[in-house]
């Protein structure tokens, strides 16, 4: 599952307006909405906030990925949010987190979400790739450099298991 795949335009923010973890997942949670996918900000921000108790979603290296399931989505959807001064929210490394990619999913199809998470972890493990997406200045260019590294070239897309390892 490619990462720019399920971003729409919309659901980029640079930068987050939030620098607390529940102000963050609500702006994601906005983003998300901005899909076209689901309606309901607050199952959202529910959902993430439901995950999160379950275990830390901060992943160190300044990534955070929220990330859940409902039953009111069909398809995945993606949202990101970078923070270049870094956010209020315990991470297992101390690092501030500079970069939030948030996942929603289908609740019958965890396969499916694992390998969003999947992905997007694989993607945010690479120093160079997580440098320079703090480092965009506009969500335009955040979308042109995913897609660029992902080897996707469609313009932004129309509303239509913990990660571990070393980060």
């Amino acid at each position: 599952m490619i990462l720019s795949q399920i971003l729409h335009d919309q659901s980029v923010l640079t930068p987050l307006e939030s620098r607390t973890r529940s102000g963050v997942f609500e702006e994601m949670a906005k983003l998300i909405v901005a899909s076209g996918r689901i309606k309901d900000p607050k199952a959202v921000r529910k959902a993430f906030e439901s995950r999160e108790k379950t275990g830390p979603t901060a992943v160190g290296k300044g990534v955070a990925i929220p990330h859940a399931r409902t039953d009111k989505l069909d398809t995945m959807v993606a949202a990101i949010g970078i923070a270049p001064a870094g956010l209020d929210w315990p991470t297992p490394d101390g690092e501030p987190v500079r970069i939030v990619v948030a996942l929603a999913g289908p609740a019958g199809r965890p396969a499916e979400h694992l390998k969003a998470l999947s992905h997007t972890a694989g993607l945010l493990r690479k120093e160079d790739v997580r440098k320079k997406l703090v480092e965009v200045p506009t969500t335009y260019d955040l979308l042109q450099y995913l897609r660029e590294i992902e080897g996707t070239e469609a313009g932004p897309r129309a509303s239509t298991t913990p990660v571990s390892g070393d980060f």
